[in-house]
C-alpha cells in the first residue's frame, strides 16, 4: 500500500485523482468506508482490487483497511468452503464437466472477437460522409 500511495501521490497521477471516473466511486466510499471493502471482499461481482486505490485516495487506515479485508475474504471463504460440503461432487465429474465448461468459455470468447461491435462506427460514417461533400 506504501508503493501506491507514492504512486498516487506523484503530481503525474493528478488528472487520475480529480477525474469524475475516480471522484465518483471515491465519494461513495466515503460515506461507508469499512463496509464497502467489506461488501466488495464477499461479493464476486464486485472488483476488489479498484477499492485499493480508493483505500489509498481517502487515506483510509491500515489496520481498519485490514479488518474490512479479513471480515470480508473470511466471510467469502467461509460460503465457498460451506458449498464445498454441502454440495458433494463426484471426483469423477470435475475433470469433465471443467473441460466443458472451458471449451464453451473459448468458443464464447472466440464469438464475442468476431462479432465485436466498433464504437467508432458511427463517427466513422459521418465522416466519410463528410469527405464525399
Amino acid at each position: 500500500m506504501e508503493v501506491l500511495a507514492r504512486i498516487l501521490a506523484r503530481e503525474g497521477t493528478h488528472a487520475f485523482r480529480n477525474h469524475r471516473v475516480t471522484q465518483v466511486p471515491l465519494h461513495w466510499y466515503r460515506r461507508a468506508p469499512f463496509w464497502s471493502l467489506v461488501a466488495t471482499g464477499v461479493l464476486p461481482i464486485i472488483p476488489h482490487y479498484p477499492m485499493r486505490f480508493l483505500v489509498v485516495l481517502a487515506g483510509y487506515p491500515m489496520g481498519r483497511y485490514l479488518l474490512s479485508v479479513i471480515f470480508g475474504r473470511g466471510a467469502r471463504y467461509a460460503v465457498l468452503a460451506g458449498l464445498g460440503v454441502a454440495l458433494t461432487i463426484p471426483g469423477k465429474w470435475i475433470g469433465p464437466v471443467s473441460l466443458v465448461a472451458l471449451a464453451l468459455s473459448v468458443r464464447a470468447a472466440q464469438y464475442m472477437n468476431r462479432h465485436q461491435l466498433d464504437p467508432l462506427a458511427p463517427r466513422r460514417a459521418e465522416n466519410a460522409m463528410v469527405e464525399k461533400a
